[in-house]
């Protein structure tokens, strides 16, 4: 049975556990990370994590101190109280050493979660050995920012008539609008639209010219007006006959310059551009300056066979679709 005094006893040693039970853990925040050098081996040393004191978010007075925490073959993990809840608002000091000396410093701004952190999730700032300074809690304005106004100013706005899923076109006011049309429109550089047709420039190749050939008549017809002018190439039996010098060209007539003008027995040939098609977005084609993709020099012989006198080779690259080869070669008879 039991007897006052072993109540009495009982009822003390309650008392005592009463007095000295003590508030629950303040909530920690897992950080687990792996740690590497620039060259790409695993970080090994110590990481010396230091705060001042403050309040927890749940009311927990956290006193001034410090955690040493080694890492091995870069292998890290820590647990740290929120420092993002905390009053007044503070930040734990990590140094990082290494071969005897401290490499560098960071600030660590800790959040609470359920889950392990990475230290770039609580990474705020990097310094050298330099005394730490806790982190601005004040927004910083694009007036504070030397040169972000004025390189803000310089970039395109949206413009009253933006739209977004739209080809964009630049207004008078350097703002961006959307460019009005439909869907199978085609777009020009000025912005302006419209149907899409044609199948871009036509050619003309080995027409001849209409015309007398008697050695009078100067003037012969061709069936279109060549466009480009420049497009057009003339051939007098088979010699390209010069613009100005040779020819003019009016519209479609071509009028012989005396000296030029074409015999009784002489052949005319030309090749030239026709404009786009009616309706067509694609504009009038320039005839390309002349290349000269290869040249050789030839040779001499008295045979009254046929002989190669010399030849060149076009490198298959070289040419695309569309493109023309002209062959011009000299001979000259030695008596």
């Amino acid at each position: 049975m039991w007897n006052s005094a072993t109540r009495t006893a009982q009822l003390a040693a309650a008392l005592i556990l009463a007095a000295t039970a003590v508030p629950a853990q303040p909530p920690l925040t897992i950080i687990q990370d792996t740690l590497y050098k620039a060259d790409g081996t695993r970080f090994n040393g110590l990481l010396m994590i230091s705060w001042n004191s403050f309040e927890a978010g749940d009311l927990s007075n956290i006193v001034s101190q410090s955690l040493t925490v080694r890492v091995v073959d870069g292998n890290f993990r820590a647990q740290l109280v929120p420092t993002t809840t905390s009053n007044p608002p503070t930040y734990y000091n990590v140094k990082y050493n290494s071969d005897g000396k401290i490499q560098f410093e960071e600030t660590w701004v800790v959040g609470a979660a359920s889950t392990p952190l990475r230290i770039r999730d609580v990474r705020a700032s990097v310094t050298s050995n330099s005394p730490l300074t806790p982190p601005s809690q004040t927004p910083i304005q694009e007036s504070d920012v030397v040169g972000l106004t004025g390189d803000l100013g310089l970039r395109p706005v949206k413009g009253p008539g933006y739209s977004a899923g739209r080809t964009a076109v630049i207004n008078a006011n350097g703002e961006m609008e959307a460019v009005i049309g439909n869907p199978s429109d085609c777009v020009m550089v000025d912005g302006s639209t419209g149907p899409c047709g044609g199948a871009g420039p036509q050619f003309v190749d080995g027409e001849v010219p209409g015309g007398v050939i008697d050695g009078t008549n100067a003037n012969f017809t061709l069936a279109n007006t060549p466009n480009p002018t420049t497009s057009l190439v003339l051939f007098r039996n088979g010699v390209v006959q010069n613009p100005g010098q040779d020819y003019t060209l009016n519209g479609s007539t071509v009028q012989f310059l005396a000296g030029a003008i074409p015999q009784p027995g002489d052949a005319l040939t030309a090749w030239y551009r026709l404009a786009p098609a009616a309706g067509s977005l694609i504009g009038a084609q320039t005839s390309p300056g002349p290349q000269i993709t290869c040249s050789a020099t030839g040779t001499g012989t008295s045979s009254t066979n046929l002989a190669s006198l010399g030849s060149c080779t076009i490198p298959g690259n070289v040419l695309q679709s569309g493109d023309r080869v002209e062959i011009h070669f000299d001979l000259a008879a030695r008596v």
